[in-house]
């Protein structure tokens, strides 16, 4: 974890609290988006849930990584990944972002 907030969403992934400029909780943050939502009932990376990823990205980073950060949010906070689980997990996207 890279900042306070994220060690509170270590114990607590629910947790309102985020930095801003923190990678970790721009992911997570995102995980709760509207935009995140309609991605995932649609099975696609959606244009907005896109443009939101390209804000959220870190230097060196390409947009399907952070959808895997999100998608790892994303399940933490619904409680279905442990935090060790969680940090070393390698999540598919819903599909090849060049695809969609």
């Amino acid at each position: 974890m890279t900042c306070e907030a994220c060690t509170q969403a270590e114990v607590n992934p629910r947790t309102g609290l985020y930095r801003i400029g923190c990678a970790e909780c721009s992911a997570r943050m995102l995980a709760h988006s509207p935009e995140f939502a309609e991605s995932a009932a649609r099975q696609t990376l959606t244009q907005p849930y896109k443009a939101a990823l390209a804000v959220a990205l870190v230097p060196g980073e390409r947009i399907e990584q952070t959808h895997q950060r999100v998608r790892a949010w994303d399940r933490r906070i619904r409680g279905l990944l442990s935090p060790a689980v969680a940090a070393g997990l390698r999540l598919d996207p819903f599909c090849d972002p060049e695809e969609a």
